[in-house]
């Protein structure tokens, strides 16, 4: 069962670019209206006292409360998240607009019974920007997290509708947006995304000359407990998103981590592996970091071992070591794909002045024992729009000549002038859109 990181609530802000209120019934109806429409099976109780700029309910004992307040925030309190690659990728002038903004409309989601805890309006936000949270119980699993998120958004996007906004910040993941990205990020098959900030890093060029970028995915950890890093590979920002996300969800839907060593991707041809990483404090809660070990969409093809020679008797009860002479004369050397197969099997030819005392008898197979990889379980059908774990069915003692051209035939490493990039086009719909702006390199912005 996954265990999330120990969090109290999610705490959000709306930046106004004008000096402006709404009414208190306006803003307690418009609330009430967002929660029934979430949550139509939830009690609802507006415990809200005479503060003409705010409303407090109670949602199955967990407080929610929106204040209005016209003191506008000091940026100096947020530099840190204005400095963030992420941020200056994807809200390249959010300091502009932070400086500029008049009023603020702040929303916070805490567990804990409001009647009960609930002292004076806007305690839930003391100290915002400082990072401080009132001591209350903690989510104790994603989908309470994620319920809380999905309260906390169809607030915002209420309030949103109702007063010009130019910002939106979420103190648990340290994310400042624009409402257009909100929008987009703002949607179920998403809520994942939106809970999480995805930072890139660049890593060292491949051999070859090839960029790399990692990705480490944080608020990963309100979700499964860690946080995701994917090693740096010479893939799209778009590719490491998207695997990153399938990852969490694949998680979710399992309600367990993927072991340590497992393969996680879509099938053999998109290959990615699992390593564990220690806490280094006792503040820290480890990492999972992922490595593409194959993509052939990106031209990240291992290379290919030789497959086992194999001693056995055909019917007639003749010893047949591995590959023939007849075996090699059906491959044409003049086709690409017969000729790297003929290179492999000469290269893998067994000496043939073989001492005689040493060889095996005809029944034994010449291989050393493989260790096959464990491979976590698929996923239900109706996730099968999202990558799924591959089942890798264990070697065949022979493969035919055929078998060998169509895998040789599949592995060839494509021409990148006639590949497309990874993108997001098939798995996430609008999620290409979504990412636009935070897909740009610091660097050529």
């Amino acid at each position: 069962m996954l265990a999330p990181a120990p969090l109290s609530g999610i705490e959000a802000l709306i930046l106004h670019p004008r000096r402006e209120r709404i009414g208190r019934e306006v803003l307690r109806e418009a609330v009430r209206e967002a929660l029934e429409q979430i949550c139509p099976d939830s009690e609802v109780s507006n415990v809200g006292g005479d503060d003409p700029n705010s409303a407090a309910f109670v949602l199955d004992f967990n407080h929610i409360e929106v204040i209005q307040d016209c003191d506008p925030l000091q940026v100096h309190d947020f530099q840190d998240i204005l400095a963030l690659d992420a941020t200056l990728a994807s809200f390249p002038n959010a300091e502009t607009v932070l400086q500029d903004h008049q009023c603020v409309t702040k929303v916070s989601f805490m567990k804990g019974d409001a009647r009960v805890e609930h002292q004076q309006p806007g305690a839930a936000f003391a100290g915002f920007a400082a990072g401080s949270m009132i001591q209350r119980p903690t989510f104790r699993t994603p989908g309470e997290f994620l319920e809380a998120m999905a309260v906390t958004s169809g607030i915002l996007e209420a309030l949103r509708l109702l007063m010009l906004s130019s910002a939106l910040m979420w103190k648990h993941n340290g994310v400042i947006m624009s409402p257009e990205r909100f929008r987009m990020l703002n949607s179920p098959e998403l809520v994942e995304l939106l809970s999480v900030r995805p930072d890139f890093f660049e890593g060292p060029d491949t051999p070859d000359g090839r960029e790399t970028l990692g990705l480490s995915v944080y608020g990963s950890e309100y979700l499964i407990g860690k946080r995701v890093v994917f090693e740096a590979a010479p893939v799209p920002m778009e590719y490491l998103v998207e695997q990153a996300l399938a990852f969490l969800k694949t998680c979710l839907m399992r309600d367990d981590l993927l072991p340590d060593g497992d393969l996680f991707g879509a099938d053999i041809k998109e290959q990615i592996r699992v390593r564990y990483s220690a806490a280094r404090s006792s503040h820290d809660v480890g990492s999972i970091r992922l490595t593409v070990e194959t993509s052939t969409s990106n031209n990240i093809v291992p290379d290919l071992e030789p497959a086992p020679l194999l001693s056995f008797e055909d019917e007639e009860g003749v010893a047949d070591r591995g590959w023939s002479e007849t075996d090699e004369a059906a491959l044409d050397p003049n086709d690409p794909i017969d000729a790297a197969i003929l290179a492999r099997l000469r290269d893998a030819q067994l000496p043939e002045a073989e001492d005689e005392a040493e060889k095996p008898s005809p029944a034994t197979p010449v291989v050393e024992p493989v260790e096959e990889p464990r491979i976590a379980k698929p996923l239900p059908e109706e996730f099968s729009s999202k990558p799924i774990v591959a089942e890798v069915q264990p070697r065949a003692p022979r493969t035919s000549i055929a078998e060998l051209r169509k895998f040789a035939a599949d592995h060839r490493v494509p021409d990148l002038s006639e590949t497309k990039p990874a993108g997001a086009s098939s798995a996430f719909g609008k999620f290409g859109s979504a990412l636009s702006g935070l897909l740009r390199r610091k660097d050529q912005q």
